[in-house]
């Protein structure tokens, strides 16, 4: 599978009001923490950083971009990139292109990166922030995943209705391993089964970080049936304790009313 890619322009300005009119231009700030050294503030065309993130991809390929020269690779990018800007199609495209050429002699991205946290806009679902920290190839890394449930439980033939409890799970693997998706086969849940994290089947190097107990999915009764059933069990009335009342002490020759304080028993 071709790995996403992203050319970025390094930027120097900061602040509320060059930011501002970044975003007017269609572009989105960013920041690329690296491993032991400064951060570098970065921006990069907003629609091709939505189409990475619609993509679902978490490691991506990050070009840069020579300032002085809007399309074109910065000369000090290392290896085949320098040379070659076709392998990042990003560059100064309007973000029609997005991944990397196959095979090779394509040449690699000038660095790897996890895209770490993204900001959007809670009215216009824009992306406003990215961050990424680089990684090397081989480097663990965690990360969350969306789970795909594929098939059609023969529990719902007995009619049991399906229920969903994770979405998502959070794994561990190298950089280069990283999945977009885990696909969760389901057909074969019967009434009253479920399927946990421990049960999941993996891919080669990666592990679950998410507590094997959890439930993933399960097909239950539905809770109407729950409901009547737990309402007829409560319709049935428990016995109760006898109570004695004063006619049946009398009928007993039990005395009604205990004897006032101080009375002797006897002359």
């Amino acid at each position: 599978m071709a790995q996403a890619e992203i050319v970025v322009r390094r930027r120097s300005e900061t602040g509320k009001g060059p930011v501002g009119r970044m975003r007017k231009a269609g572009r989105v700030p960013a920041v690329i923490y690296s491993h032991g050294g400064p951060a570098e503030s970065l921006s990069v065309e907003r629609r091709l950083i939505e189409r990475v993130l619609d993509s679902g991809a978490h490691v991506i390929g990050v070009c840069y971009e020579d300032a002085e020269k809007p399309g074109a690779l910065a000369p000090d990018a290392p290896g085949p990139l320098a040379a070659r800007a076709d392998n990042c199609p990003g560059a100064g495209s309007s973000g029609e292109a997005v991944t990397a050429a196959g095979g090779d002699d394509a040449g690699a991205p000038t660095k790897r990166a996890l895209i770490r946290e993204v900001q959007v806009d809670p009215v216009s679902q824009q992306v406003l922030h990215v961050d990424l920290q680089e990684v090397s190839e081989h480097e663990s890394i965690v990360v969350k995943v969306p789970l795909v449930l594929r098939g059609e439980p023969v529990g719902l033939k007995e009619g049991g209705v399906m229920d969903r409890a994770l979405h998502e799970l959070e794994i561990e693997c190298p950089a280069d391993l990283v999945v977009d998706s885990i696909t969760v086969d389901v057909s074969g849940l019967a009434l009253g089964d479920s399927v946990h994290v421990e049960d999941l089947t993996l891919p080669e190097g990666t592990k679950a970080v998410s507590q094997g107990g959890l439930v993933v999915v399960s097909v239950r009764r539905p809770r109407e049936v729950e409901e009547e059933e737990v309402a007829a069990a409560g319709t049935e009335v428990p016995e109760q304790p006898e109570v004695i009342g004063e006619k049946e002490r009398e009928e007993r020759g039990e005395p009604t009313e205990p004897p006032p304080r101080g009375s002797a028993g006897g002359s």
